[in-house]
């Protein structure tokens, strides 16, 4: 039998021999004399240990400390507000928060790409196969398209432009030149049924639509004002030094949304996170991504990655290469392109490493073709162990392997994790690590207090990524922005808890339906909003179940 005695100034435990008939019970001793009490936990030996004992009495103890205090109000206050953490646990979390906040960024995106275009104008920033431009090249391109915008389709700061062009260098010229125009860049799937298409550019109210000839005749039926990218950049002279001067004094600053990304809504209609200027800089200001990287653009427009690889490598001053049309599902391809133009940098969903993984296990040929990729930027999805030992062998040695977290909503990720080769048999599962530089994580119960350090909670976060709202959608905002501590952080839905040997953390999975495929966000809810909308004499219960 343990035995602890606690009082509002000492906790002090022993082991006795005395049987008892309860496993656990507490006697409450009040001593009028001095208007002190104690209290004494009893406990099987066999059932608790001295540590969980010894907390148990620290937390009842921080807990009476806060309902006897002054403070408190015992008529209003509301009893869940009381925190159990100890101090070593508050400590814990002020760690795993302890990065320095990134100051605010002076820069816009467009700003940043054109001051690296300036400073190396010969160096290539973007590669397709055989056709490529250096990033004087893209500058001019990309400011001949802002122009027209501006001066052709009426487009001013703030208004939002769908482009809705496949993977091609004219995509690339299609969202910078929005962006320098001082529009709102919005990705619209060319490969979409013309139904989603036609909501999102509502959903919008989208000022144009960007296409070039290979989608242009998918969205023509559209009755909205339509640019062709291909015509335009054909049709245009080089900018002169007035017309690129009244370009740079367009009235964009950091506060400015960049860009809007579709995200999946429980109603049937998507969200449409709104990213600042200074949410995308900010994110990038703690990213691995390098000056000298080589990087793969791999995600498609439905899916933020894309921004991450596309605008991150041309702010970063880095070497964008691109696939042909439906190339990253080719992996002969991809890793012969890997391979030919020596890509370092890659940002894979782990189903998509489980695929290449096989392939490159299956063919010996192309055994080598991935060994100089430096770093592998993994996110979007649970990444298993068993996932990083099949695609091990075809590494090199000294790549790092990182496994990062973040919905759309915090631009990009907020967290990631080194995969440490000597742990792979030990756990299942890879954790998610911590805060990136300029984040914060907090792990809250269905109150919105803090989680004891161990137990499960959901993912709440805070810092430079945290999106502007959601467009048009006021009421759903309110529902996933909440204060703490005078900064606006993001309810993800999402669970995770905090391992306390390694200070890491650890995804548990939704408190929701929500699921992903391929990395991205889908509710349940949509697809049965979706399915009811063309079978309506199915009732909710049977779309749910078709559904799962």
């Amino acid at each position: 039998m343990h035995q602890l005695v606690a009082s509002s100034h000492l906790t002090h435990i022993r082991a006795d021999k005395k049987e008892h008939n309860f496993n656990f019970f507490t006697k409450v001793q009040y001593y009028p004399d001095n208007s002190t009490f104690s209290v004494t936990i009893e406990c099987t030996a066999d059932l608790f240990n001295l540590a969980t004992v010894q907390a148990l009495g620290e937390r009842f103890q921080i807990l009476c400390q806060q309902l006897f205090c002054s403070s408190f109000d015992h008529n209003n206050q509301p009893i869940y507000e009381l925190s159990l953490l100890l101090p070593s646990e508050r400590h814990i979390m002020q760690i795993m928060n302890n990065c320095h906040m990134i100051p605010n960024e002076t820069d816009c995106i467009h700003q940043m790409f054109a001051q690296k275009a300036t400073m190396h104008p010969s160096k290539l920033a973007v590669t397709l196969d055989e056709q490529c431009l250096t990033y004087g090249q893209l500058l001019t391109r990309v400011q001949q398209l802002a122009w027209h915008l501006i001066n052709e389709k009426d487009v001013h700061p703030g208004d939002i432009v769908c482009q809705c062009v496949d993977r091609s260098i004219e995509m690339v010229v299609g969202i910078m030149g929005i962006v320098m125009s001082g529009a709102v860049y919005a990705p619209i799937n060319p490969n979409d049924p013309f139904d989603r298409l036609e909501l999102l550019v509502r959903q919008t109210r989208a000022k144009v639509v960007l296409t070039n000839c290979m989608s242009h005749a998918h969205v023509s039926r559209l009755n909205l004002s339509i640019a062709n990218i291909s015509e335009i950049l054909t049709s245009h002279n080089v900018l002169s030094d007035a017309e690129m001067t009244k370009l740079s004094e367009v009235a964009v600053t950091p506060e400015c949304i960049s860009h809007i990304v579709f995200t999946s809504g429980s109603t049937g209609i998507p969200k449409a996170v709104q990213i600042r200027h200074r949410n995308f800089m900010g994110y990038m200001q703690a990213h691995v991504m390098r000056v000298d990287d080589i990087v793969l653009q791999l995600a498609s427009s439905s899916f933020d990655v894309h921004l991450d690889e596309i605008l991150g490598a041309l702010v970063r001053g880095a070497h964008l290469v691109l696939l042909k049309i439906g190339g990253h599902l080719d992996f002969d391809y991809v890793t012969k392109t890997i391979n030919q133009h020596k890509v370092t940098f890659v940002a894979p969903v782990p189903s998509w490493i489980n695929a290449l993984g096989k392939f490159l296990s299956e063919n010996r040929f192309a055994h080598d073709r991935i060994r100089q990729v430096r770093l592998w930027y993994l996110g979007g999805e649970q990444l298993l162990s068993s996932t990083v030992r099949q695609f091990l062998p075809f590494v090199n040695e000294q790549c790092r392997i990182l496994n990062s977290y973040g919905p759309a909503e915090i631009t990009e990720a907020a967290t990631f994790y080194e995969v440490r080769r000597d742990e792979l048999s030990t756990i299942t599962s890879q954790p998610i690590g911590r805060p990136m530089v300029g984040y914060r994580i907090y792990l809250l119960d269905e109150y919105r207090q803090p989680v004891i350090p161990g137990q499960q909670g959901e993912i709440v976060i805070g810092g430079v990524g945290v999106f502007a709202g959601y467009y048009g959608r006021a009421d759903l905002t309110s529902q996933v922005l909440i204060d703490i501590d005078d900064e606006q952080c993001y309810i993800t839905g999402d669970l995770a808890r905090l391992d306390v040997r390694s200070e890491e953390l650890v995804f548990m999975g939704r408190r929701d339906f929500q699921v992903k495929l391929r990395g991205q966000r889908i509710e349940i809810s949509e697809v049965a909003a979706g399915v009811k909308s063309k079978l309506s004499s199915l009732n909710h219960r049977q779309i749910l179940l078709v559904v799962l």
